[in-house]
């Protein structure tokens, strides 16, 4: 049989890792590598040749690998990763809290210009308008950052909770779930009070690693290792 690109005890993680049974390779600090090929080497990347560790995909319009890759986002210009995906939760956060309180605070305006005679057609309407798009604007920023808040609680990402769920991997929960309170602090920060400000972001594991879920490394711990003799004979 041909012999894979890439031999599975060559992984990321260096000299320090350790292949396991079942695809998943234990590093320090408990951190588990995840996806890997069918038969056990380190996924590579066809357009930069290089090894992708988990959670990291290629962005076809940065032209780049990116660290546990969640989407490109146009209205920045770049991709929301590893590095910036707590600004983002951030950003969404102020501005979905920003539309709503001009959306509450604009109704007694729009009201008032419905209902007072003097106020010009124009202007009524005007107002009106402004106050239905700032509604609209509210409802689909909540929306969206609720819908990011719950993957980071559940551990996904927008690629693998649209691209990966139907794998075996991903298609209860996420393998890298450890909890709604630790998936927060994964990527906000160890410290709460400061979830809501621009800094202070987790960077354990630099991308590169992450945290498997403890009966993923429970049931790897317990499969038995296969002695160097077997593999060579076969």
């Amino acid at each position: 049989m041909q012999k894979p690109l890439v031999q599975r005890e060559q992984v990321d993680a260096g000299p320090s890792a350790s292949a396991r049974p079942g695809g998943a390779t234990a590093n320090p600090g408990g951190a588990f590598s995840i996806e890997r090929k069918q038969y056990g080497g380190v996924r590579i990347c066809q357009r930069c040749l290089r090894a992708k560790p988990d959670r990291t995909h290629h962005c076809s319009q940065c032209h780049r690998c990116v660290l546990k890759m969640d989407h490109h986002c146009d209205w920045v210009g770049n991709c929301i990763g590893f590095s910036n995906y707590k600004y983002f939760l951030n950003t969404l956060f102020y501005a979905s809290a920003s539309t709503i309180i001009i959306a509450m605070s604009s109704s007694r305006v729009a009201s008032h210009a419905l209902k007072i005679s003097e106020v010009p057609a124009g202007s009524a309407v005007f107002i009106v308008i402004a106050y239905v798009l700032a509604c609209v604007l509210a409802i689909i920023i909540t929306c969206f950052f609720l819908f990011h808040l719950w993957l980071t609680t559940n551990q996904y990402t927008t690629i693998e909770y649209r691209e990966k769920r139907t794998s075996d991997l991903f298609k209860n929960r996420s393998p890298y779930d450890l909890g709604a309170y630790r998936n927060l602090q994964a990527v906000l920060g160890e410290n709460p009070l400061v979830w809501l400000l621009p800094f202070a972001r987790n960077l354990d594991g630099s991308g590169l690693r992450f945290q498997a879920r403890p009966d993923l490394k429970a049931a790897d711990s317990s499969e038995p290792k296969s002695k160097p003799s077997e593999s060579k004979q076969k």
